[in-house]
C-alpha cells in the first residue's frame, strides 16, 4: 500500500486567481507526483514516488508552456491547453499560483519507460535535471525555471504525512543497442556478473556514458547474436539506443582521489571487495564488511573511469526507467562523442 505523498510546493501557492489582463501572457507548469507501478503492492520498497515537471521545447530551450489569456479564469483556460495536450487521459487539478505562474497537479506511474524522439515538443524533467544539470538530453532548461525553484526551495519537494522532505532522485543513463535498450525500457538494467569491478549489482552513467555504449560495444569489436552481426567491423551499433533512469541513491558512498593520495578511492573499494575472497557475490555474507552492508549507491568520480561518473546501486527496487531514445549511429565518430544526439 502506498504512504500519502504530499506536494510542498502547495505550502507557498497562492491558492486563488491571479490578476493577469486579456491580451498577456499566461504561463503555467504543471507537475507530476510520478512513481513506478507497483509489481508487488504489498512491498513498499517499490513505492518511490517523484516530481517530474512538463515543459515546452522551443528549438534547443525547454519552458514552462505560455498563452494568450483571453476572456475566462486563468486556471480554466489552462485547463482546456491540458486536457488538449494529454487527450484527458490524466486528472488534473489547479493548485494554486507563484510570480503568476500557474500550477497544476496531476499524478503518472510508470510500468515501462517512454519512447520519445528528439522532435518531441513536450518533456517531462526531473528536480535533478532542473537544479544540478540545468539541462534535459542536449536541451538547455529555462535559467528561470531553475532560478525561481531555487528561490523557493519548497517548489521541488515531495513530503510525508508528518512533512519530511522524501528522497530525491538522481538522473543517470544506460547505452546498448536499440533492442537491447527496448527491453531494459521495461525490464529495467541487467544485473552485472560477478566480474565487474564493484560486483554483480546495476552500473548506470552520464549521458555521455550511455551515449558512447549505445553507439559501440564495449571493446569495439564486431558483435553478433545468434551469428547475425549487430555492429559492423568496428563494433558500432547498426542501432544504438539509450535509457533514461531516476535512481534513489539512499545512503551513497563516493569514491574519488583526494589530493596528495596515491590511490584512488575506487582502488581502494575494489581491493576491499577482491580481498574478500569470493567467488561469487550471491554467496558473500554481511560479515565481509563489502560496500554493500553500509550504502545503497557509490558513486564513482570522473578521474577514475573513462573521464565519466559512473552510478552503481545494489538493489534494482531503487531505479525506475522513464524514457528511451534512438541513436543515429550511422556517421557517428568515437572523437565526436560529444555531437552525437538522440534521434
Amino acid at each position: 500500500m502506498s504512504e500519502k505523498v504530499f506536494y510542498k510546493g502547495s505550502d507557498i501557492l497562492i491558492n486563488s486567481e491571479p490578476d493577469i489582463k486579456k491580451g498577456s501572457q499566461i504561463q503555467f507548469c504543471l507537475y507530476s507526483i510520478s512513481r513506478k507501478q507497483e509489481v508487488v503492492l504489498e512491498n513498499r520498497d517499490y513505492d518511490k514516488p517523484f516530481l517530474e515537471f512538463l515543459l515546452y521545447r522551443e528549438s534547443s530551450k525547454l519552458s514552462f508552456p505560455s498563452i494568450i489569456k483571453s476572456g475566462d479564469t486563468p486556471s480554466k483556460e489552462c485547463m482546456r491547453i491540458l486536457a488538449k495536450m494529454f487527450n484527458e487521459e490524466i486528472t488534473i487539478n489547479y493548485v494554486g499560483y507563484i510570480s503568476n505562474i500557474l500550477f497544476f497537479e496531476t499524478q503518472r506511474t510508470y510500468s515501462m519507460a517512454d519512447f520519445i524522439e528528439k522532435s518531441a515538443l513536450l518533456w517531462f524533467v526531473n528536480v535533478d535535471e532542473i537544479i544540478n544539470y540545468r539541462t534535459s538530453l542536449h536541451y538547455d532548461i529555462d535559467q528561470n525555471i531553475t532560478d525561481l525553484m531555487l528561490k523557493n526551495s519548497e517548489l521541488i519537494y515531495l513530503v510525508d504525512e508528518n512533512n519530511n522532505n522524501l528522497e530525491t532522485p538522481i538522473t543517470a543513463y544506460y547505452g546498448k543497442s536499440l533492442n537491447k535498450v527496448k527491453a531494459i525500457s521495461v525490464f529495467g538494467a541487467d544485473k552485472a556478473n560477478y566480474k565487474a569491478s564493484l560486483g554483480p549489482f546495476y552500473y548506470y552513467g552520464t549521458l555521455s556514458r550511455a551515449i558512447r555504449y549505445g553507439c559501440w560495444s564495449s571493446d569495439y569489436k564486431e558483435t553478433f547474436i545468434n551469428d547475425i552481426p549487430i555492429t559492423d567491423k568496428e563494433g558500432r551499433y547498426n542501432y544504438g539506443g539509450i535509457v533514461k533512469f531516476v535512481l534513489f541513491a539512499g545512503s551513497t558512498n563516493m569514491s574519488f582521489t583526494r589530493r596528495g593520495e596515491k590511490t584512488s578511492g575506487f582502488k581502494k573499494i575494489i581491493k576491499g571487495v577482491e580481498d574478500s575472497m569470493y567467488s561469487g557475490f550471491d554467496t558473500i555474507s554481511e560479515k565481509d564488511k563489502l560496500w554493500t552492508t553500509n550504502f545503497d549507491t557509490i558513486i564513482v568520480d570522473r578521474t577514475t573511469n573513462m573521464n565519466e561518473p559512473q552510478f552503481i546501486i545494489r538493489s534494482s527496487n531503487n531505479e525506475i526507467p522513464i524514457a528511451y531514445y534512438g541513436l543515429n549511429t550511422r556517421n557517428v565518430v568515437k572523437e565526436k562523442l560529444h555531437e552525437i544526439t538522440i534521434e
